[in-house]
């Protein structure tokens, strides 16, 4: 029996083809049936999904259609109403170090800042003792953009000051489903300047010059992809394999 690439959040053993599993409609979180039922509930902290039965070797496509399926909206952009693509967040070329370069986007772990202080001695200690950093090799997120004005959309949701306020909370709360280590709080820094920039790259061939001699030619090689205005993204990574999940949702090592 292979296994599907997961561990039971409940027990911590791996899950294989031929086993019986329910997974979170809601934090994706895969659980053996029987351990699901034992718990009575998500073993994500805080996690008030419901579960669907299906077997193993269903996990990793369930995962990514529910994943596809949370992007299909807005088709239209709220701000200008211009035309929203779907496509990805990929990172531009990284830095090599020790090898090639690669592209994938950098997490940064929260630095908590001294007991009592929030100030002055946050900032020291960050100087001190800086936040550490690790790279997401070829991680990228499913996402929406706007052709016209860029705004980003996750899951449906605007990747504005409210995104970021509300899933900026909590976020180093649950455990990964791979190794079972406590997840980090921090962020994805998609405007990463010297570690990386990321850009938003279209799934198909945009039409902004559908009017013009040639505007596919323009449009697929020349403004498919564009930066994104959002400089960090509220994300919780595992320290050591680097499963990485932004709202709840993983962005990284789904296969």
């Amino acid at each position: 029996m292979a296994s599907v690439g997961r561990v039971c959040l409940y027990c911590s053993q791996v899950v294989t083809t031929e086993d019986v599993v329910k997974v979170c409609g809601r934090c994706l979180a895969v659980h053996h049936e029987e351990c699901w039922d034992r718990n009575g509930r998500c073993s994500t902290f805080r996690c008030v999904g419901v579960p669907q039965t299906m077997r193993g070797d269903a996990v990793l496509p369930y995962i990514q259609a529910t994943m596809e399926r949370d992007n299909e909206q807005p088709g239209i952009c709220p701000l200008c109403g211009s035309r929203v693509y779907a496509g990805v967040l990929q990172g531009s070329a990284l830095p090599p170090r020790g090898g090639a370069a690669q592209r994938g986007l950098v997490f940064q772990a929260s630095t908590p800042a001294p007991k009592g202080s929030r100030s002055l001695a946050a900032r020291v200690l960050r100087r001190i003792r800086p936040a550490p950093k690790w790279v997401l090799a070829a991680a990228a997120i499913r996402a929406r953009s706007c052709g016209h004005c860029r705004r980003v959309f996750l899951w449906g949701m605007p990747l504005d000051a409210s995104f970021i306020e509300q899933w900026g909370q909590d976020i180093a709360q649950g455990f990964c489903p791979h190794c079972g280590e406590q997840l980090s709080g921090g962020r994805l820094l998609v405007d990463a300047g010297a570690l990386g920039r990321a850009r938003f790259e279209c799934d198909g061939i945009p039409t902004f010059h559908k009017d013009w001699f040639g505007h596919h030619v323009v449009d697929r090689f020349f403004l498919r992809r564009w930066p994104v205005k959002a400089g960090a993204i509220p994300a919780a990574s595992c320290p050591s394999c680097h499963y990485t999940e932004v709202a709840g949702r993983p962005v990284y090592r789904l296969q």
